[in-house]
């Protein structure tokens, strides 16, 4: 994936999830964490693997960024994300 798709249509989980998350970032600040994928998840009666699936497709663009174990956080700010390892 290059970044350069457009995003995918509302029909499709992984696309709503992408909706749904691309709402998220423009409402969050830097650095803010996103709710779980489990909560995601429920939240748009959607599976985890759907939800998953979109957070890497929007890591791959550089709009988010997933720490395991931490969870998924809005790209910027000034080291509030932990660190990766």
């Amino acid at each position: 994936m290059t970044g350069d798709e457009p995003l995918p249509p509302r029909a499709d989980p992984v696309g709503r999830a992408m909706s749904a998350i691309g709402v998220l970032l423009t409402r969050g600040a830097p650095g803010q964490r996103l709710p779980s994928e489990r909560d995601l998840a429920r939240d748009l009666g959607i599976g985890r693997a759907h939800v998953r699936k979109a957070l890497v497709r929007l890591g791959a663009r550089e709009l988010v960024v997933t720490r395991p174990q931490h969870g998924s956080f809005i790209p910027g700010g000034d080291g509030v994300v932990p660190p990766s390892g």
